[in-house]
């Protein structure tokens, strides 16, 4: 039996050699996978750090930005503290405006009336004043308008004065005639 134990451990290790045998390929891919797998994961892990420092970056960005936010809503603040009675007094003032652009309209309005009143008083007096001045017997109200003298007018022309005689006559005939 001697043999025998002998055969045995020779096949056994002739098994396990032929065992080992058709595992070393697989073996070898197992390695292979394994160094992809690793290499893959450097690579994703290259990735991560990569997003990571971006988002550290991103993140410094959005802060400052922030705070520049901040810092104009504070400037906003004040500008709209200032602004609020700033718009109070343009309303004012512009309510002022449409008062005075009202009482203008009605001033203008009264001026050109007033005007026409003028000039329609200027032609009656005109007429008035022909009319005295061709009449022979003037009464005592054109007595007291007559000019006493005679004189340049502002308007260049010469006005005429009464004679005595004319001024005589009127006092006669003003006088109240008594009917006998």
């Amino acid at each position: 039996m001697p043999a025998e134990p002998r055969a045995m451990t020779r096949r056994l290790l002739i098994g396990v050699l032929a065992a080992l045998a058709a595992a070393a390929p697989a073996l070898g891919d197992v390695v292979e996978k394994k160094q992809s797998i690793d290499s893959r994961i450097a690579h994703l892990q290259d990735r991560v750090q990569s997003t990571k420092d971006r988002e550290a970056a991103l993140q410094h960005e959005i802060d400052s930005v922030s705070g520049e936010i901040r810092g104009l809503e504070q400037k906003v603040g004040v500008v709209s503290d200032r602004l609020a009675p700033l718009l109070h007094e343009l309303e004012l003032r512009e309510l002022k405006l449409n008062r005075l652009n009202a009482l203008f309209q009605v001033q203008t309005e009264r001026v050109h009336f007033l005007r026409a009143q003028y000039r329609t008083a200027l032609a009656r007096f005109n007429l008035r004043m022909v009319a005295v001045y061709e009449s022979d017997a003037p009464d005592e109200l054109s007595f007291l308008l007559a000019p006493t003298a005679s004189r340049t007018s502002s308007t260049g022309s010469t006005t005429c004065a009464w004679s005595s005689a004319a001024i005589a006559r009127s006092s006669r005939r003003s006088r109240p005639r008594r009917r006998t």
